[in-house]
C-alpha cells in the first residue's frame, strides 16, 4: 500500500511540474499577447484615473501570477500616468533638459545667421533663403544656379567666345573627359587610318566639295594627330629633351662615325625647314635643344611681316656669343627689369669710387653681374628677326653648343618638329587612348592624348570634339620652358594688315580657319590653353599670365 501512495504522489508532482514550467516560445507568446491586451485597454479608457498610475498591469491567467513572470512584468510593464494617458516611466539618469516648444516669434540660431547673410542685398522673397532646405532645392534645380550666377556675376564676365587663340607652348598630354559617351572608337578601320593619314600628308581639307575620302570621327582626329620629326629613333626618346645631368648615354650612340653622319643629316634637315619656312610653305617649326628651345616662323605669323626666330631661355655666354657673330637681338621681356638693372650698375660705380685705391688690390670675383639675373628665366628671351635670322641660322648650323656633351643625349643633334614635311623627317602619330573615370554615382568618358601636340592640332582637336560633343572640359600639360613664347607681344610699329598676312600664308599646309587666330598679333598676350571648357561650341579658359 505505501508503494502504490509513493507512485501515485509522484505522478501528481511530475503533472504539476509539467503544468508549472513552461518554454521560452510560450513565454513569449503571452508577452505578446498582454502587449496587445495593454494596448486595447488604453484606447478604451483614455483618461483614467491617477489611482492606477503605480499599479502593475498583470494577467488573469494564473500561470503569470508567480514571480518570474512577476519580475518580467515589473520591469516592462510599470506605467506611469500624466493625467490624461499612460506612459512610460521616465529615465532618472537621462542627460538635459525636455524640449520647450517653440513659439511662432522665436528665432533660433540658423535663422539668425541667414538673416544676416541675406542683409543689405536687394533680393525678393520668392529668392530669400532661409532654411538649408531651400539650398538643397535651388541645387537640384539647375535653372535657378544659371540665374544665380548670370546675376552675380555676369555673362560678360565669363568669356566665352567660339573662336581660341593660339597658344605656342608645347603640349605633353591632353586630356578631353565628358558625361556624355565621345564619339569614335578605340581601334580604328582601314579606311579610317588610311583616309586620315592621307589627308595629313596632302594637307587635304575634308570640308571641301573635293574631298571623296573618309570624314568620320576617327578619321578626322587621325588627320590631327600627325606631325614630322627629326631625328626619330624607335629606342631613344627625342621629346622631350633631358638635362645634361640626367642619364647616361646608349652605348649604341657613342660611335663618333654614326654620330657625325648623324649631325650631317641633322644640318640637311634643318637647311630644309628654314627654306620652306622663308617661301612661306611651312608656317613654323620648333628646335628643342637641351640648352634651349627655339621657335621659327614664318612671315606674317603673329603680324610680324618678316621671318623671325624666337628663343628661350638664354643665358650671358650665349648672348656674348651672339654679339661676337654681330648678331643683333632684343628681350622683350626684359622692359621691366632694366630700371633694376640699372640703379645696380650705378650702385655698383659709387661703391667703386668710394672704395678710392682699395679697390685697386680686390680680384673682382666677388661682384656680381645684374645682368645674370634673367639667365634661364622667360625673362631671358630672344627675338631675333629681319637679316640678322640668316646669320643667326649658319650659326646654329656651325655651333658645337648644340650637341649636349654629356648626359641621356649626349652627341645627339637637336629634335626638329614641323607640321609640314621636309627632307629627312620621319611621319609620327601622337598617342590617343580611350577610356572610362568613375566619380561618385557619374561615369566620366575620357580620350587622352600623348605626345608633342604642336599649337595648330591643339585648336584642331578642341573644335573637333566641340561639333560632336555639346559640353565637355579639357586638361593639358605643357611642355617646360615654352611659356614665354605667349607672353610675347607684338609690337604695334611691327605689325601689318592681317589680310595681307593670310594670303600670303594660304599654302603653308593648315586650314583657312586657322589663319587668323596664326597670324593674330593684336591680342594682349597669347593664353596659355591648360584647362578649357566647351559648351555649346563656345569656349572658356582661364585667362592667368602666360608667365
Amino acid at each position: 500500500m505505501e508503494v502504490e501512495e509513493f507512485a501515485k504522489s509522484s505522478t501528481i508532482l511530475k503533472e504539476s511540474d509539467a503544468k508549472e514550467w513552461k518554454t521560452p516560445s510560450d513565454v513569449m507568446q503571452r508577452f505578446q499577447l498582454h502587449r496587445k491586451t495593454l494596448k486595447a485597454r488604453l484606447r478604451r479608457h483614455p483618461t483614467e484615473n491617477s489611482s492606477h498610475s503605480t499599479s502593475v498591469i498583470t494577467s488573469n491567467s494564473p500561470e503569470l501570477s508567480n514571480t518570474s513572470t512577476g519580475r518580467v512584468e515589473s520591469h516592462s510593464f510599470q506605467l506611469e500616468s500624466t493625467g490624461t494617458c499612460a506612459r512610460k516611466r521616465r529615465n532618472p539618469f537621462r542627460y538635459g533638459a525636455p524640449k520647450q516648444p517653440r513659439l511662432d516669434g522665436d528665432i533660433d540660431q540658423e535663422d539668425t545667421m541667414f538673416q544676416l547673410l541675406n542683409m543689405n542685398k536687394s533680393v525678393t522673397p520668392s529668392t530669400l533663403v532661409t532654411s538649408f532646405k531651400k539650398i538643397l532645392s535651388t541645387k537640384d534645380d539647375p535653372k535657378s544656379v544659371s540665374q544665380q550666377v548670370d546675376g552675380e556675376f555676369g555673362k560678360d564676365d565669363l568669356q566665352w567666345t567660339k573662336e581660341l587663340q593660339f597658344d605656342w607652348t608645347i603640349k605633353t598630354r591632353l586630356r578631353l573627359t565628358s558625361t556624355k559617351p565621345l564619339p569614335g572608337s578605340k581601334i580604328l578601320k582601314t579606311s579610317e587610318e588610311a583616309s586620315g593619314t592621307t589627308a595629313f600628308v596632302r594637307n587635304l581639307d575634308p570640308s571641301s566639295e573635293v574631298f571623296n575620302m573618309d570624314t568620320s570621327f576617327n578619321a578626322q582626329l587621325q588627320r590631327m594627330l600627325g606631325y614630322w620629326q627629326y631625328p626619330s629613333f624607335p629606342w631613344i626618346e627625342m621629346f622631350p629633351r633631358r638635362p645634361m645631368t640626367m642619364g647616361n648615354p646608349l652605348p649604341s650612340m657613342q660611335n663618333p662615325k654614326i654620330l657625325d653622319s648623324l649631325l650631317q643629316s641633322w644640318r640637311e634637315s634643318f637647311r630644309s625647314l628654314c627654306q620652306l619656312v622663308r617661301a612661306r610653305q611651312c608656317p613654323y617649326f620648333y628646335i628643342l635643344s637641351h640648352a634651349f628651345t627655339c621657335l621659327v616662323r614664318a612671315g606674317g605669323v603673329g603680324g610680324i611681316p618678316d621671318m623671325h626666330i624666337l628663343l628661350t631661355p638664354s643665358t650671358r655666354g650665349f648672348r656674348e656669343a651672339l654679339h661676337q657673330e654681330d648678331i643683333e637681338f632684343s628681350m622683350p621681356l626684359r622692359k621691366g627689369m632694366e630700371e633694376k638693372v640699372s640703379k645696380q650698375k650705378a650702385e655698383k660705380e659709387r661703391g667703386k669710387e668710394d672704395e678710392g685705391f682699395d679697390s685697386l688690390g680686390s680680384s673682382g670675383e666677388d661682384d656680381e653681374d645684374p645682368e645674370r639675373e634673367v639667365d634661364n628665366r622667360p625673362e631671358s628671351l630672344l627675338l631675333i628677326q629681319g637679316g640678322d635670322t640668316h646669320t643667326f641660322i649658319n650659326f646654329l648650323l656651325n655651333a658645337k653648343s648644340l650637341v649636349a656633351p654629356v648626359g641621356f643625349h649626349a652627341g645627339l643633334p637637336p629634335t626638329l618638329l614641323a607640321p609640314a614635311a621636309f627632307a629627312g623627317a620621319q611621319l609620327n602619330f601622337l598617342h590617343m587612348s580611350r577610356g572610362q573615370v568613375q566619380e561618385g554615382q557619374k561615369v566620366r568618358h575620357t580620350l587622352e592624348i600623348r605626345g608633342p601636340i604642336l599649337p595648330q592640332a591643339l585648336l584642331s582637336i578642341l573644335h573637333l570634339v566641340a561639333v560632336h560633343v555639346e559640353e565637355y572640359q579639357a586638361n593639358a600639360s605643357a611642355m617646360r620652358d615654352c611659356s614665354s613664347f605667349n607672353a610675347y607681344v607684338t609690337e604695334d610699329k611691327m605689325m601689318v594688315s592681317s589680310v595681307f598676312t593670310e594670303h600670303s600664308l594660304h599654302d603653308c599646309g593648315l586650314p583657312q580657319w586657322l589663319l587668323k587666330p596664326l597670324c593674330n598679333g593684336t591680342v594682349l598676350a597669347h593664353p596659355t590653353l591648360d584647362q578649357v571648357s566647351c559648351r555649346s561650341s563656345q569656349f572658356y579658359y582661364s585667362s592667368h599670365p602666360p608667365i
